[in-house]
C-alpha cells in the first residue's frame, strides 16, 4: 500500500516501491486481460489510479506509475518492457527480455493449469515457477 501517512487511499496497487527520505515512488499495477482487451485494460486501470497518484504529488511526492498488461495467453505489451526499463529498475536489455520472456511463459503456463483444472473440485494453488532471486534495489540511484 501507498504509506497511509502520506495519502489516505483504499487502492491496493499490486506493488509499490517508495523511499520516504527522497519522496519518490513507483505504483505498478498488473492486469491479465484477453490480449483483445489490452488497450482498454490499460485505459481502465489508468483511470483507477489517476487519484492517487494526483493526491501523491499534492503530498510532494515524485510518483511514477505504471500500469502493465500481460495477455492471458502469454503476449506482453510494450507497457511492461516500459517499466522494466525504466532508470528505478536498472535492467539491461539482455535481462529485460529474459524478464518479458519469463512473465509471457509464466502467463501461458498459469492460463494452461487453470484449463487443466476447469473441472477440478478439489483444485488448489499449484507452485508455476521457482521464484527467481532478485538483486536488492539500490534507491540512492534513482533521481
Amino acid at each position: 500500500m501507498f504509506p497511509p501517512e502520506k495519502v489516505t487511499t483504499s487502492k491496493r496497487p499490486d506493488i509499490t516501491v517508495y523511499s520516504p527520505s527522497d519522496k519518490q515512488g513507483i505504483i505498478i499495477e498488473l492486469t491479465v486481460p484477453a490480449e483483445e482487451n489490452l488497450a482498454q485494460a490499460n485505459l481502465r486501470k489508468k483511470m483507477n489510479y489517476e487519484d492517487l497518484i494526483q493526491e501523491g504529488q499534492e503530498a510532494g511526492w515524485e510518483l511514477k506509475y505504471f500500469p502493465v498488461e500481460v495477455g492471458s495467453r502469454g503476449f506482453t505489451n510494450n507497457t511492461l518492457r516500459n517499466c522494466f526499463s525504466f532508470k528505478f529498475f536498472g535492467l539491461t536489455n539482455k535481462e529485460t527480455k529474459k524478464a518479458l520472456d519469463t512473465v509471457a511463459r509464466t502467463a501461458l503456463r498459469a492460463i494452461y493449469t487453470l484449463w487443466l483444472a476447469r473441472n477440478n473440485r478439489h483444485f488448489v494453488n499449484w507452485e508455476l515457477v521457482n521464484r527467481p532471486y532478485m538483486r536488492p534495489l539500490d534507491l540512492s540511484k534513482v533521481e
